[in-house]
């Protein structure tokens, strides 16, 4: 055999104790160097119980009588259900959040090494259309490699309170169908950056202070220019989106969405065991919801009563696993 996948040693590590850990890794090692070819020289990348950051640092050991150089391979999901949009949770970013991110990182840099490389892990349905083969979001993709590079991004400022009854973000200027066109504010923490330009995905480039103005930190586009593409009685979905860009580091997208509540194909439904309910919706305005609402007759939750303690905008989802949502319904 002359070559032996280095993700093999990495699933032979997804073990649930620290003996099972070592002994893994160990046996791992001990095939790879029998192997022959240029497998002596293969990097290794080795990992503790469960690939995750906790169990690594409790638990692995680093091999003996092995001579690959090897690095540490760890997932972080953290935390989860904003991770996964579990219960409809998209809201992070608070001082806490942001401290117990770096509390779990340097766990790992102080038990073995300041020095850590970024893998952008992709399961599919993320960041990369493996059809298309093209970045879903190109923008994310800048924040990381910008962010690896030690370059200060700008980015889209949004709620980070998780007790918040509203969530607003400045990716969107939203404005609701019937309403009169006004102004629209958007926010980004500079972090030492200045602004640069926006430019409409038709091409145009906004002027200053003609289609908009800026402050520190704040954007706001005018009514005036916002009208060529809203007005109170035009239909509801995504109407433009703007590039805004910064002395240094990533662009950042404004989509504009005129939106209105969505309304339900019918009101009643009998439910058959063992088979789907189907529900039909038209959508008006954003394509993809966060999560649904679901409430008996009597106002209590359907599902996951525990959901009314984190806060307002995850109280009584049901999770997207039991969902199905049909794409000829956006």
């Amino acid at each position: 055999m002359k070559s032996v996948a280095a993700m093999g040693l990495a699933i032979l590590g997804q073990v649930a104790s620290r003996q099972t850990s070592e002994s893994s890794t160990a046996t791992a090692c001990s095939v790879l160097a029998a192997s022959g070819g240029f497998n002596a020289q293969r990097v290794v990348t080795l990992v503790g119980g469960g690939m995750d950051g906790i169990k690594t640092s409790q638990w692995f050991k680093a091999p003996t009588g092995y001579f690959n150089p090897w690095a540490i391979q760890y997932h972080y999901y953290s935390p989860y259900d904003f991770i996964f949009q579990a219960w409809g949770k998209t809201i992070w970013g608070s001082e806490a959040d942001k401290q117990s991110m770096e509390t779990d990182f340097a766990n790992i840099r102080g038990n073995f090494t300041n020095n850590t490389s970024v893998i952008l892990w992709d399961n599919g349905d993320g960041a990369l259309d493996r059809t298309a083969h093209t970045w879903r979001d190109p923008y994310l993709i800048d924040i990381v490699v910008n962010a690896a590079k030690g370059v200060s991004n700008s980015l889209s400022d949004s709620t980070t309170d998780g007790s918040a009854s509203e969530q607003t973000s400045a990716a969107y200027i939203f404005p609701k169908v019937g309403e009169d066109v006004t102004d629209g504010p958007v926010s980004f923490p500079l972090n030492g950056n200045q602004f640069k330009s926006i430019k409409a995905a038709d091409g145009t480039m906004l002027n200053s202070p003609k289609d908009y103005t800026s402050s520190t930190g704040t954007i706001t586009v005018k009514k005036e220019f916002l009208s060529r593409y809203l007005s109170p009685s035009a239909s509801p979905g995504s109407k433009l989106n703007l590039t805004v860009s910064f002395s240094t580091g990533a662009d950042a997208s404004v989509e504009i969405v005129q939106w209105d509540v969505p309304t339900l194909g019918l009101t009643t439904s009998k439910a058959v065991s063992g088979a789907d309910l189907l529900i039909p919706i038209t959508w008006k305005g954003l394509y993809k919801l966060a999560a649904v609402k679901m409430l008996l007759n009597d106002g209590a939750y359907l599902f996951d009563d525990w959901t009314q303690y984190p806060g307002p905008t995850t109280a009584g989802p049901w999770t997207a696993t039991g969902i199905g949502m049909a794409p000829t319904l956006y």
